[in-house]
């Protein structure tokens, strides 16, 4: 399943109008940017997880919370100041900081007040890392995964992580389209 499809089915199909609660935005304009920003985000974690696995296992330590799990389907989970704090501290891992990451995802995003852009990317760090996390955890996603893994390299979370941005960028085209 492609991420796009994974986050929109999320929390009863209401995952794209809760992130835009959340980020004070209307629910078309939350949908339109996640699209836009989320395939971005996972080709960076995609770019971290084959650079350096461990720093990648750091960062999918972040959604573990008190009992060990998060939970996608959760809009607390994902959109929690906890979560929030999560997604920042991914950003500025894979960008470098909220700085560098901030034109980046404006480019994609245009039009959308920076504190808004900001909480927005936040979650949709939380909610990809919380996606990718999900498919490694569920063995039948991986399926048609497995030629991934020798083109891409990384590993079992390398063979994770293409499938997802290959879904992701599939998914970004098709909208473009």
């Amino acid at each position: 399943m492609a991420l796009i499809d994974m986050l929109a089915a999320a929390q009863g199909g209401q995952f794209f109008a809760n992130a835009g609660q959340a980020s004070g935005l209307a629910d078309g304009v939350a949908e339109k940017a996640m699209r836009a920003i989320a395939p971005a985000i996972a080709e960076r974690l995609h770019d971290r997880a084959k650079s350096d696995e461990d720093a990648f296992e750091k960062l999918v330590d972040l959604l573990d919370d008190d009992d060990g799990t998060f939970d996608l389907a959760d809009p607390g989970s994902v959109m929690g100041a906890e979560a929030v704090a999560d997604g920042e501290a991914i950003l500025r891992d894979i960008y470098g900081g909220q700085a560098a990451a901030r034109p980046i995802l404006a480019r994609l995003a245009p039009g959308i007040d920076t504190t808004s852009l900001e909480q927005l990317a936040a979650i949709a760090a939380t909610s990809v890392l919380a996606a990718l996390t999900q498919s490694y955890r569920t063995p039948q996603t991986l399926v048609g995964a497995q030629p991934a893994a020798s083109a891409s390299g990384g590993g079992l979370l390398g063979t994770i992580l293409s499938a997802v941005v290959e879904g992701a960028m599939k998914g970004a085209a098709s909208q473009l389209a």
